[in-house]
């Protein structure tokens, strides 16, 4: 009988919302691209990498230590979502003070032609993005994930519906998107402190043992975290500190539609994190393995059919406007398959090697060279510099983790990458599966 835990099932509703939640997000985005222009797309994509960057600067892993502790049911959940609370308040009130306090030399520099209101709100939002990051994690760990996809499903058409009337109906231009952002948030994290409140009531008592183990564990992996989100997202802020906004603009699109990859994969990263930081060694090798090899071989089929593809659908969603976004698009393309098949890897680093500090030195090694990379590319050759930037440093990862993977646990990259004959049985379960859920879910569905 399925339950909650099941992998298929989990990635099957998923996949179900997200094919959704990808369709309208997908066509809000390219309204808001085609309504706000290049130079006005840029700057309200700087505006969500300023919430992005503080988010995950700031986080201190604790996004990790909730799902490993909740999947090992090591504490309650209202001790996780007090911390959680904590945290965010906590680290939303340090980078607003720090803001106020480099002001002066951010303008100068990375936040050159942004407006001040729009900075101050992509940093006020903190919080309330950070609590979402949390709780995401907490669902996770607890391994609702149809619950998590449905609210997943819920704060895109909510964001959407706010976004189109700011934009078409009230023509409120670039003012009107970071508004309805805002107040997308703002809802959204109402909707889910409510529902998770009502799973396990939260007391106003911290449970100092969780909190500290949860910090301790959090920042283990955070220190690589650090790291991680700088190469990330290093390359738009220099760009606009050397470009501009327009260039911002073009980049925004090429990185939205190379980690479309990433997103379309959520809903089965979703559903076997737990399964990995949880399970056995042996079903974890396993697992992750077999998770690996699938991702490897959708990933690369649908990178090959979108670059084929590009220059048309840059044209057709975007606008002729946008067309220099395709070179960048399809270099980013073969570095984003790398960042998608490493991604179960380190959850079985981190919840089964336990070696968390690994993944931190390695994403040392990538910010240094994506540093240097953004620093020698980005002024001469500007969008396509900053996207061979980035997957240099994807590249280059990627080749360190299988080497060190293979050097820890025995896993080859032949049996890590390469799917087999028998993984097709998969596809063939997956089918079969959903002639079984679908009636039982629309059955759920009706009760």
């Amino acid at each position: 009988m399925e339950n909650k835990t099941s992998i298929p099932k989990n990635t099957l509703v998923g996949f179900a919302i997200n094919v959704i939640i990808f369709a309208v997000g997908t066509l809000t985005s390219i309204l808001v691209v085609r309504i706000l222009g290049p130079k006005n797309q840029g700057v309200y994509f700087m505006v969500m990498t300023i919430n992005y960057m503080a988010v995950s600067l700031g986080n201190l892993g604790l996004g990790i230590a909730n799902t490993t502790f909740l999947a090992q049911k090591k504490y309650s959940i209202s001790d996780i979502h007090l911390n959680s609370i904590i945290t965010a308040a906590g680290v939303g009130t340090i980078c607003i003070a720090l803001y106020l306090i480099f002001q002066e030399f951010l303008y100068s520099t990375i936040f050159q032609g942004i407006e001040p209101l729009y900075v101050i709100a992509g940093i006020a939002i903190v919080p309330f993005s950070m609590y979402m990051l949390f709780w995401n994690s907490i669902m996770v760990g607890l391994n609702e994930i149809i619950l998590l996809n449905k609210i997943l499903f819920i704060q895109t058409i909510l964001s959407s519906v706010l976004l189109l009337v700011a934009l078409i109906i009230l023509q409120q231009g670039i003012n009107g998107a970071i508004g309805a952002w805002l107040l997308a948030n703002i809802l959204s994290v109402g909707i889910m402190f409510r529902l998770l409140h009502r799973m396990d009531r939260v007391t106003i008592k911290i449970n100092y043992s969780s909190f500290k183990e949860s910090m301790f564990f959090g920042l283990k992996s955070h220190v690589g975290g650090i790291a991680t989100y700088i190469w990330l997202r290093l390359d738009a802020f220099l760009l606009n500190m050397y470009h501009g906004a327009t260039a911002v603009g073009y980049y925004s699109v090429a990185v939205n539609l190379t980690e479309m990859l990433w997103r379309f994969m959520q809903p089965f990263y979703n559903a076997v994190t737990p399964k990995i930081a949880g399970g056995t060694k042996q079903e974890s090798e396993v697992l992750t393995t077999k998770a690996t090899r699938h991702i490897f071989f959708i990933l690369s089929l649908v990178a090959i059919i979108l670059a084929l593809l590009s220059p048309i659908i840059i044209r057709l969603l975007y606008g002729s406007a946008y067309l220099p976004a395709y070179k960048p698009m399809i270099i980013l393309l073969v570095g984003t398959i790398g960042i998608g098949v490493a991604i179960p890897t380190a959850v079985y680093f981190t919840g089964q090697l336990n070696r968390p500090g690994f993944l931190s030195f390695l994403a040392w090694i990538n910010a240094v060279i994506n540093i240097i990379l953004c620093f020698a590319l980005i002024p001469s050759y500007g969008v396509e510099g900053a996207a061979m930037a980035s997957t240099i440093t994807y590249i280059t990862g990627f080749f360190i983790l299988l080497v060190v993977l293979n050097k820890i646990s025995g896993l080859t990259p032949a049996r890590l990458l390469f799917i087999k004959r028998e993984d097709f049985r998969d596809y063939l379960d997956i089918f079969t599966k959903i002639k079984q859920l679908v009636p039982s879910l629309v059955k759920e569905k009706t009760l």
